[in-house]
């Protein structure tokens, strides 16, 4: 019997190491398309890019361009991201010189953290830099604009305010755990149960099917009446409100993100500003 799980746990394990992990790790880029930054300046903006992304392990894509094929800035920043981002989780930083705007999309947990009006006061401060010609400067007030958010933490009456739908969803905490964490915590609990069959098992030298209790002569049973009455019950009830959105849209909903279905169905927010 013992044998016989020690076997079913290797094969357990075995199962577990040949599960393939996350698909890829969390990337990072800049991209020069409108040869706005020198050598030195770009990279030196991919580097902040990839500290972004470590830290967050969201997908950190930084972009300038001159020609948007004539998209809005808002479409090209979200196309962009589909077809360069690694996974849902990520934000676009660009500045589209064809449409003259700075725009910052999100996607996936970046959408809780990057707020309607903390985008605003990202927009602020690169809005600040790019009047002034100072394309470097509007690059790195983005990115870091994003860090801070994300040392910020999701804000405590957070929501999202979806404009295509018009339906608002209170956020209610982190993600379910995973298969993956699943399956770990499962072999986790089963080696502390072997552990604990093992010690007992040896401590008592006992062999599975040696001993059988005779439960129908060493047992007695004794039936007797018994009635349960319910006397009084008493139910107390509480209103709790929820919080509803201002109106109005960009930095307008406080601590809410507003989202929309962009190109494939798939939810972005995000906001920008035109110079």
């Amino acid at each position: 019997m013992i044998r016989n799980v020690r076997h079913i746990l290797g094969l357990l394990l075995l199962c577990i190491l040949l599960l393939p992990a996350r698909a890829e790790a969390a990337v990072s880029s800049v991209e020069d398309l409108a040869g706005l930054l020198n050598a030195e300046q770009l990279q030196s903006a991919r580097q902040l890019a990839g500290e972004v992304s470590s830290a967050a392990g969201w997908d950190i894509l930084a972009v300038t361009t001159d020609d948007t094929d004539g998209k809005s800035a808002r479409t090209w920043a979200e196309d962009y991201y589909l077809e360069n981002a690694s996974s849902d989780d990520g934000v676009v930083c660009l500045i589209d010189m064809d449409n003259r705007e700075i725009y910052i999309a999100t996607s996936g947990e970046a959408i809780h953290y990057l707020t309607d009006s903390r985008i605003d006061s990202i927009l602020d401060s690169a809005y600040a830099k790019i009047t002034n010609q100072d394309y470097a400067g509007t690059m790195t007030a983005m990115l870091r604009g994003v860090k801070q958010c994300y040392d910020n933490g999701i804000p405590s009456n957070h929501y999202t305010y979806n404009e295509s739908t018009g339906e608002t969803v209170v956020y209610e905490g982190p993600k379910q755990v995973t298969f993956m964490e699943g399956i770990l915590s499962g072999a986790v609990g089963l080696l502390a149960g072997l552990g604990l069959f093992g010690g007992v098992n040896g401590r008592y030298k006992m062999k599975l099917g040696g001993y059988a209790y005779n439960f129908r002569t060493n047992s007695k049973l004794k039936l007797s009446k018994k009635q349960d009455v319910l006397v009084n019950r008493f139910v107390h009830t509480r209103h709790i409100p929820r919080p509803q959105p201002s109106s109005g849209g960009g930095g307008g909903h406080g601590g809410g993100s507003t989202i929309h279905i962009g190109s494939g169905g798939h939810s972005f927010g995000g906001g920008g500003r035109k110079f």
